[in-house]
């Protein structure tokens, strides 16, 4: 299987683009290397994938790019046959010094993602979401239907990209996931 995973020289995107490729299947990386994360841990991450990807005998490609660019998601998605988008701007921190940042980002580039799926034969597309979705919470612990009031432009955001998602399917029966991730640690 031919796997899109954007953002995918970041934490979570890395490591699945790994798995992925050390699974046999062949990964398409497309990722803008903002400096959000230290750039050299980013290219350590694509050099793992390469290593992985050689000897499994399996296709990788790191495309340096932006889910802002509808040219190169929709050249990227054609080629997929599944994809794992995984990019955004990350942060509620950020969220609140830049929100037009963040918005273009994670709504747009979403968008972008979601317009090129649709053309093409896609069997899924599994979107990162956030658990800033549900702001403070009503009760604890949380569960899938808690209410979502989000608190910062962040939470909005991977908000607005689970509607669009569920809008896609609805509307153009587009395969789509968005996993609602807390906060994650782990080796780089």
């Amino acid at each position: 299987m031919q796997i899109l995973v954007t953002g995918g020289a970041g934490f979570i995107g890395g490591h699945l683009a790994e798995s992925f490729l050390d699974d046999g299947h062949d990964v398409t990386v497309l990722d803008n290397l903002e400096p959000f994360y230290a750039e050299g841990i980013k290219r350590h991450t694509l050099d793992v994938h390469r290593e992985v990807a050689d000897g499994r005998n399996v296709e990788y490609r790191f495309v340096e790019g932006d889910v802002r660019d509808p040219a190169t998601v929709q050249e990227l998605v054609t080629d997929a046959d599944v994809v794992v988008h995984q990019a955004a701007q990350a942060g509620v921190r950020e969220s609140v010094d830049n929100p037009r940042k963040v918005t273009d980002i994670n709504v747009d580039g979403t968008v972008n993602l979601l317009e090129a799926a649709k053309e093409a034969d896609m069997k899924r597309v599994i979107l990162a979401s956030s658990s800033s979705v549900y702001g403070k919470p009503k009760s604890l612990p949380y569960e899938e239907d808690h209410p979502t009031e989000p608190v910062s432009p962040y939470g909005v955001t991977k908000l607005t990209q689970e509607h669009m998602a569920r809008v896609y399917t609805e509307l153009h029966g587009l395969p789509t996931v968005c996993l609602r991730y807390f906060t994650p640690y782990g080796p780089p």
